[in-house]
């Protein structure tokens, strides 16, 4: 759970992975539990990128998208046709070479660079005649292209649209480029699924030609997003905010779409002469505007900050005209510099400034005098008009970390969300108090993020210090939503409350005493999170871990009655019980108990192990090792079980290492009407969810009991024709909307619908009854691989282990409860 209160998962396993936050990452080394749905699952992921933040707002026509799969005539299905794409992409790197002009029309040559220390996937752009280099296509684009190129069945050509002028090398330049499938015989759905790929990675540029969307455009849809606020939530504000938004939507129609475009723009500061949006003369009438209105404001110069935050945005050159121009720096000493380095001399040489003459001014703002003498007036958004636009995007969004682009893309039809009606149910805030409190310590937490990202761990322990005081002093206990039972409003709204991130911070602060040996510490923190209501899902985790440290204390009494009084909390579920019991069961021997608890001959067998023996390639301290495949070449653990399963020996198994993602995407598509019933009240406060928000909570079953049960016996009771058969209408019907529950770019119809077959209904019916019913508790710990047999109508999960690896307690959980439900399950170790 994160410090803003929504859910997040660790990161395991191979593939791209998001970065962690600090706060999280501790925990994450602390348990390693829990695996990433994130990573399999994606859910179409959010688009960041996608086009031109300009197009976002309407003003660029942006082209037409289809978001269903085209069906495809027999010739173009086996790849006799479209053996070329278009797409428009951008050279980026421009500002770190020498500058080179560029017409537009013009032909260059795109060629990988095997050689880049940077970047193992770098595509270079050059000129066709010269070979001069002129940038680089953008990472993500490049991670997809560079292994087709590199195998030889990929050709790429490029044409530029726009003129490079080397005096704007900071500006990315548009080009064409065309993508030439060569060297085998490529599918048409291959093809589409690579571009698909590049263009969720790119922002599109427009074509020579288009033409400029009216500002009356960008207001309509500024005018929507406003109006998409709700009444209720309005109320939370002040008056001055009141009056504020108000004003949005009284502003002329020139100003409100210049205001809505900087909303799209990375700040916080924006020079006036990059934003090209209108003639010059109305440019400047829409600031003065703003700015009578509170809404932006001018550079003043009185912070350092504010002066870090403009020169960011010079390019490389500018700064090195400035420090050249006030002779703070020699041509030599700036020869080799990158774009931080300049950031750091500028600021830390500022005080050397003789340029000016007057003593009046700071040396500070002598600096910034002089840039906005000789690049013009700096805006940037007020601080007033900061904190409603931050307001107004938690109402919408319920999270502070979006921003209206998702509001655009979804309104343009570029990004979709699942079908479903809004119903706001109770109010997340019962009063403004409420809200500010939330607010503050949710940016607090970010603070906090701040120092341990800069491993700063002491100054982040001195911040955590008011949240440790709320606990010990019963305050969150007291200030945390009720159940839903007991008069308040339901408890899976608990995490929009401060409590809710006061507990979060307090389980860092757990982990960070735990690494400092001071168990004490650590155990009165644990003993106060216990007693509140909040991060129920962690409860297991810290009854373990509050055992643990009793025995480290060496008090294994204490420690085995704090085992016995976990089990009776009904919180503690799957592997955490599991291992708690295995606890008891070790502590509890005689003297210490006599008798043997009931439950013990129900704890789970140990699984069905293979065992291999081979030599890692290269070991290193803290990444996974890396052995000789049976192929002969480097490979992960998981790669080499494939290999391994693959040969005709060990039964010529097809299989994919996706740490339970198909079995996730399989109880998506079948369970789809159930996660987002409408019918359910409170849970569809805004159109922008991937998931209801009961969602990992123990409110999603019991406000669906009935559903649940009714699609469950369905599921067993149908055909494998029938089960593949609705699997496929919900494909059709919602392919592409935003999910957390499944990835449209990973996932493959034919192959899900072959492994559901492979599983069988009464298989899947056991699995989807398990994760709807408690998809918090059993979230992680699926085994790594999932292997099939279609012409036998076989399948097998496999968890695979290395030399130094073991089963957690959640695996072993979901190991057991697959054999039960007739499913073949079993380990495998390569030892060395």
């Amino acid at each position: 759970v994160g410090v803003d209160g929504n859910r997040v998962h660790s990161i395991q396993g191979d593939g791209e992975q998001p970065e962690l936050s600090p706060l999280r990452a501790v925990n994450h080394a602390q348990e390693r539990s829990t695996r990433s749905m994130a990573q399999h699952e994606g859910g179409g992921r959010m688009l960041r990128g996608h086009m031109s933040l300009q197009m976002m707002l309407g003003i660029l026509e942006a082209p037409p998208r289809e978001t269903k799969r085209p069906k495809h005539t027999a010739k173009e299905r086996d790849g006799t046709s479209g053996r070329s794409k278009e797409i428009v992409t951008r050279v980026v790197g421009r500002k770190w070479h020498a500058a080179i002009r560029v017409e537009a029309g013009d032909e260059i040559r795109v060629e990988r660079e095997n050689d880049n220390q940077m970047d193992e996937n770098a595509i270079r752009v050059v000129q066709e005649d010269s070979h001069a280099l002129i940038g680089y296509l953008p990472a993500r684009t490049a991670a997809v292209l560079s292994p087709l190129m590199d195998e030889g069945v990929l050709k790429l050509q490029a044409m530029a649209l726009e003129v490079g002028d080397p005096k704007e090398v900071g500006r990315p330049l548009p080009i064409k480029l065309n993508l030439e499938f060569v060297g085998r015989n490529w599918r048409i759905e291959e093809m589409e699924g690579l571009m698909l790929k590049v263009q969720k990675n790119e922002r599109e540029y427009p074509l020579p030609g288009q033409s400029k969307v009216s500002i009356q455009k960008t207001c309509q849809v500024f005018r929507m997003l406003l109006n998409s606020i709700d009444t209720n939530d309005l109320l939370l504000l002040d008056e001055q905010e009141t009056a504020l938004y108000r004003s949005l939507g009284e502003l002329p129609e020139a100003a409100m779409a210049f205001f809505a475009r900087l909303l799209t723009r990375k700040g916080p500061w924006f020079r006036l002469d990059k934003l090209t949006y209108m003639d010059e003369e109305l440019t400047r009438w829409s600031v003065s505007v703003l700015c009578s209105k509170s809404l932006i404001e001018e550079a003043t110069g009185q912070e350092e900050q504010q002066l870090r935050d403009m020169l960011c945005t010079l390019t490389v050159q500018e700064l090195k005209s400035l420090l050249l121009g006030l002779r703070l720096a020699t041509t030599k000493e700036l020869s080799k510099t990158t774009k931080n380095e300049l950031l750091d001399i500028s600021c830390r040489q500022n005080a050397a400034i003789q340029y000016f003459t007057s003593d009046a001014l700071s040396p500070t703002q002598r600096l910034i005098v002089h840039l906005k003498e000789h690049w013009g007036p700096w805006i940037r958004i007020s601080d007033v008009a900061s904190t409603l636009i931050r307001r107004m995007q938690f109402f919408l969004f319920l999270e502070y970390n979006s921003d209206f682009s998702k509001y655009v893309l979804a309104d343009m039809g570029v990004l979709q969300y699942p079908k479903y009606n809004v119903n706001k149910g109770p109010a997340l805030f019962q009063s403004r108090e409420e809200m500010l409190e939330y607010e503050e310590i949710v940016f607090h937490a970010r603070k906090i993020e701040a120092l341990l990202s800069a491993g700063n761990i002491d100054g982040a322990l001195e911040e955590m210090k008011p949240s440790l005081e709320k606990l010990e002093s019963g305050a969150v206990r007291k200030c945390a939503p009720m159940q839903e039972s007991e008069g308040g409003p339901p408890f899976y709204l608990a995490r929009f409350s401060a409590s809710w991130v006061h507990a979060a911070i307090g389980n860092i602060a757990v982990s960070i005493f735990e690494s400092r040996k001071q168990y004490v510490q650590a155990n009165d923190v644990l003993h106060q999170l216990l007693g509140t209501r909040c991060l129920v899902g962690k409860r297991g985790s810290w009854w373990q871990r509050l055992c643990i440290n009793l025995e480290h204390q060496k008090k294994h009494v204490e420690s085995l009655e704090m085992a016995e009084a976990a089990l009776a909390d009904e919180h503690v579920k799957c592997g955490d019980r599991i291992a708690i019991q295995k606890r008891v069961l070790r502590l509890g021997k005689p003297p210490r108990r006599w008798k043997r608890p009931a439950w013990a001959h129900s704890l789970p067998d140990d699984p069905n192990q293979v065992r291999i023996m081979q030599e890692p390639v290269k070991r290193k301290v803290g990444f996974k090792n890396v052995f000789c495949g049976l192929d002969g070449k480097p490979c992960s653990v998981e790669s080499l079980a494939l290999q391994w399963y693959g040969c005709s020996k060990n039964g010529c198994w097809r299989g994919v290492h996706d740490e339970g993602g198909s079995v996730r995407a399989i109880f998506t598509l079948l369970f789809w009407d159930v996660i987002f019933d409408s019918k359910v009240q409170g849970v569809f406060r805004s159109k922008f969810q991937s998931m209801p928000l009961d969602w990992n909570s123990d409110a999603f079953c019991i406000s669906r009991q009935e559903s649940i049960e009714n699609m469950v016996s369905s599921i067993r009771e149908s055909s494998v024709e029938d089960l593949l058969s609705k699997m496929a209408t919900c494909w059709e019907v919602n392919y592409g909307a935003y999910c957390r529950g499944i990835n449209w770019d990973s996932a493959d119809l034919g192959q899900l619908q072959t492994i559901a077959s492979c599983l069988s209904p009464h298989g899947i019916a056991g699995i989807c009854r398990c994760l709807a019913e408690d998809h918090a508790g059993w979230s992680g710990g699926m085994p790594d691989l999932i292997l099939w047999k279609p012409e036998q109508e076989a399948a097998k999960l496999v968890e695979v282990k290395g030399p130094r690896d073991r089963l957690s307690e959640q695996q072993r959980a979901w190991i057991a409860f697959l054999t039960s439900q007739g499913i073949e399950v079993e380990v495998f170790k390569v030892s060395e």
